[in-house]
Order: C-alpha cells, then structure tokens, then sequence
C-alpha cells in the first residue's frame, strides 16, 4: 500500500526540488525558524476551527490564534492574525454544517478500464494508494457540496491578489471533492463547488470563484490526482520556477542553485532534518 497526502502529490506535480527537500530528505523548519507567514497561517487556521467549532464565534477563534502564537514565541504576529480572522467573511462563521479539518483516508486501485476507482476492501499488501488529506472546510446541504480551501498571507493588496489566481489552478480542492464523496456515500448526488478564500493580517479579503465540479470533470480530477500520485518517484526531476515560488519555504536555497553555487549549507543554517 502506497500512501501520499494530497499536499506531497501537489509538491511533486508543482516543483519536485521542493517535493524532494520535504519528502525524500525530509527537511523542516524548527520553531525559531519559521517566518511570518507560516506561523500566522497555523495561528488563523487554528482560530478558523476554534470560532466555527464554537458556533461562528470570532472571540473565540482570536483568542485560540493568540493563545497558539504565544504558545509558541509568536506574540509579534498576534495582531495580524487577529486582523486576518476579521476579514473572514460571515457566510463561512454562518456555515450550519460547516466541517473543519476533517481527515480522509480513501483508497484507490487502477482497474483494466484505466480508471482510479475507489475501493473498501483491501489490505496492506496490496499495491494500491491511499490518499490522505484534510480539507480546510467543507459543508453540505440537501444539494450542494461546497469545499473551501482557506489561505491567509502578510503579503500586500498587489501580491495577495496575485497568489489567489494562481491558488484557483490548485490541485488541493479538487482532490478533497472527490475524497469526500468517496468517503461519504452519502454526498455522491450533491452538485459539487470548490471555493478559495484568501485572507491578508492586514485585515483584507479575496474569493476566489465558486467553481462548478461535474461528474465528468470530477472523474478526470481523480484520474488525475491518483495517476501523479502512481508517478511520484518514478521520473526526472522538474524544477522550475512560478508565482508561487516566492512563498516557498526553499526560495533562498533554489536562488543559490540558480546561481550556480551549492544551496547545502543554506538548507543546513535554516532546517533540520526528521530521521
């Protein structure tokens, strides 16, 4: 059984010197080390799910994204944060059925039709692929499945804008669609969106475009997904450089790559290493 998260496909598909970095040599960043970014992007996420577990309660989602700034020496980001989760438009505190975080495990065989299909019965011998991932949020009515996949940043109004159009081509969102309906029965017949929500510290909102998934399109996403995923390892490496290449946590090290020096000991100052 080969199992991937949606996050590490995505690496893979997008840039696989980063993909390699945080997979293969498994490279993170110690606290002390992340930037502004990350460490408001965990605060806001933690205070998304803290206020709309609580019912939509703003107060409530603040004070958890403090609570975890302070927790972990992040006090100087505080107010951002706190910025950040005012922007949260109304329609997602008011969500009835709102889920966040809520983890998915399919599993998936390539029958002879050439088609991924999802399977419920298997075991860990077999050579199939589990995807792992956990939407920001998702909610369901008697007809609509919507999936929201939420971001923040500290970026101004210009490059913020300019992140959420290339975050609208993410594979994440499209991926959770179809786990989330081959994970729950139930949610099969629903007509299906995907959403992004982009919010800045400096208290400023972005939406994407609420986009229509049909049946057609929802099988090619799976087809898709599953067969970068069936790739991963198996071809060369594919650097190259995009807008989002500027919020990646490996941008020092490919900027001394480019210049034709070695990035090794940048990586070394600003990462450890899991074993």
């Amino acid at each position: 059984m080969r199992r991937y998260s949606v996050t590490e496909i995505e690496f893979w598909e997008e840039c696989r010197y980063r993909w390699e970095q945080r997979y293969v040599k498994k490279y993170y960043q110690p606290e002390g080390k992340k930037g502004a970014a990350l460490m408001s992007g965990i605060a806001i996420a933690e205070g998304l799910e803290a206020g709309i577990l609580a019912g939509g309660m703003l107060p409530i989602a603040q004070h958890r994204a403090e609570e975890w700034l302070l927790e972990h020496d992040g006090e100087r980001f505080v107010r951002g944060a706190k910025e950040a989760l005012k922007a949260v438009p109304q329609w997602i505190w008011d969500m009835k059925y709102g889920i966040p975080e809520d983890k998915l495990e399919p599993v998936y065989a390539d029958h002879t039709d050439g088609q991924w299909h999802s399977v419920t019965e298997f075991s860990e011998g077999d050579d199939y692929i589990k995807l792992v991932g956990r939407p920001d949020l998702w909610s369901a009515n008697e007809d609509t499945l919507l999936v929201v996949e939420f971001k923040s940043t500290s970026a101004a109004k210009s490059k913020a804008k300019q992140k959420i159009d290339g975050y609208n081509w993410a594979v994440q969102p499209y991926a959770y669609a179809f786990m989330l309906k081959d994970t729950y029965p139930e949610l099969e017949h629903l007509t299906t969106y995907v959403q992004h929500v982009l919010v800045t510290t400096r208290g400023e909102l972005f939406e994407g475009p609420k986009k229509l998934i049909g049946a057609k399109a929802m099988q090619q996403w799976r087809n898709d997904v599953l067969t970068n995923a069936d790739q991963i390892g198996k071809i060369e490496n594919n650097r190259h450089f995009g807008v989002l290449c500027g919020y990646c946590e490996f941008q020092d090290a490919c900027a001394v790559y480019r210049a034709g020096q070695d990035p090794q000991p940048i990586i070394d100052m600003n990462f450890k290493r899991r074993t």
